[in-house]
This record gives C-alpha cells, structure tokens and sequence, in this order.
C-alpha cells in the first residue's frame, strides 16, 4: 500500500523530471514483465495482423516516409493528451491521476506482447526471448524504443492539464486558461516529438531498406 502511495505521488509530481523518472521505472518493469511473459504463455504471432492500421503502404521516399510515420505515431500521442485531461481518484487526500497514464501503459502492453510473441506486420524469422530484450536497445536500428521514450516523455510533460477531476462521485471541471506548462514541461514536450522523429526517421530507413531487398 505505502509502494502504491509512493508511486502514485511521484507520478503526480509538481516535478516533471520526477514524474519522467519514475515513469521511466515503471515502463522497464511492465514492458520487459509482459514481453517475458507473453513469450512464454501465448502463441506466436497470435497479433499479427490484428491490427488494421498496420496495413498502410508508407512513400519509397525517406523524407515522406519519415513524415507520414511520425503524423501517424501521432495518434498515439493524441490518445495521450485527451487521456491527460481526464484525472482521477477516490479519496480525497490522494492525488489525482490522469488517464494519460492507463493509455500509454495499455499501449506499451501490447508493445510488449507484439515483441513478445513476434507479432510484427513484417514476417521475419523469430529470435530468442535475450536477442529480443537486447535488440531492443539497439537504438540505431530499432525504432520502437524511440517511439516509446518519446510518448512516455509527451506524457509526463503533459500529466498536469487535467480539466476534468473526478472524485469519487463528484467531478470538478476547470477552465483551459488554468492550464499552463512550466519551461522545463515544454523542453520535455517537445523532446517527446523530437524522439518520435527519431523514431519515425529509423522505421523509415528499415523500410526502405527490406524493399529494397537488403
């Protein structure tokens, strides 16, 4: 109960680097958690193909490429944002947490299944449960830590514009002009995007580069 207090209050602090430090935590735990688990518990590729939006053909262009990845990465971040105008608690000497956070720990979930049991929309020949973990840190080839540093990065940037609070049965509302970003906030945004731009630039040149058949 105290480690979910502790949590909670950190996730929720008025400190963004807190807030990204133990987001940062936690993401390790649940991500590597899911990843081990669902290799040894599912079916592989039991998700390929599930996803509708993973049948979309990106431009033989880099630049295009790039840009139509990131504008699309960006739903996820649109996800985040509308959950983080949303909080929530039930007693009222806790804080509230913003939604934002159920949206992206879903989202790094199905990440972790996806690596977990190979579900890539590209078929390639599955490797072991340590070449998965390890390549996943593999930040010049491998676009999905980028991805996901970046979106945990928008999210805890943008943790504290909730306008809409619900406590317990009671829900407060507050006006948009309340809502203000301090410097390192906006800093952290916006190193958000620039990872996700990373991100977007790495998935486009692995591409590219199996059409080309390399």
């Amino acid at each position: 109960f105290s480690m979910f207090n502790f949590f909670r209050k950190n996730l929720t602090s008025d400190s963004v680097y807190v807030r990204t430090a133990t987001t940062c935590f936690l993401f390790v735990i649940v991500f590597f958690t899911i990843t081990t688990l669902s290799y040894f518990l599912l079916p592989e590729g039991i998700l390929r193909g599930k996803n509708p939006a993973q049948n979309w053909n990106t431009s033989h262009d880099l630049l295009v490429s790039t840009l139509q990845i990131f504008l699309f990465n960006q739903l996820s971040v649109v996800m985040i944002l509308v959950g983080n105008i949303f909080s929530t608690r039930k007693k009222s000497d806790q804080n509230y947490i913003p939604l934002g956070y159920l949206v992206f720990f879903m989202q790094t979930s199905i990440n972790a299944i996806t690596l977990g049991t190979w579900s890539f929309s590209v078929m390639t020949e599955a490797v072991p449960l340590l070449d998965r973990i390890i390549g996943t840190f593999d930040v010049l080839h491998k676009a999905g830590l980028w991805e996901m540093s970046g979106q945990l990065l928008i999210l805890c940037a943008t943790a504290k514009i909730s306008i809409i609070m619900t406590d317990g049965n009671k829900t407060s509302v507050r006006s948009w002009r309340d809502v203000r970003l301090s410097k390192q906030e906006i800093f952290v945004f916006f190193g958000g995007l620039f990872f996700m731009l990373i991100g977007a630039f790495i998935e486009s040149l692995s591409i590219i580069g199996l059409g080309n058949g390399r």
